[in-house]
């Protein structure tokens, strides 16, 4: 690999490290702005395509709420996220109480 090329993964990478930073950031000011800090955002997948951003990501709801609550919470989140940031998100929805192998 040449020097020019290391050099360009390098700084490809600190962009992306800030990128990625940056979109989470974003991300949990609108879920808790919209809901509070309640809905513990975790498990981020984000995907620069250049002209668009793609995000998508868990929450946790209350195991009580029924399927049509929890994907309202989640649009509202989406469509705040696009409106305010201009992220496509697309939002996990699992139980409060559910863990993942790797938590």
């Amino acid at each position: 690999m040449t020097k020019q090329l290391k050099l360009f993964n390098v700084y490809i990478s600190k962009i992306s490290a800030q990128f990625i930073a940056e979109v989470i950031k974003k991300n949990k000011h609108v879920t808790e702005k919209a809901y509070g800090n309640n809905l513990h955002p975790h498990h981020f997948h984000i995907r620069n395509y250049v002209v668009h951003q793609e995000l998508t990501f868990h929450i946790k709801l209350d195991n009580h709420l029924s399927v049509d609550s929890g994907h309202k919470i989640a649009t509202v989140i989406e469509n705040k996220l696009y409106e305010e940031c201009g992220i496509i998100a697309t939002i996990h929805v699992e139980p409060k109480d559910f863990a993942h192998d790797s938590d």
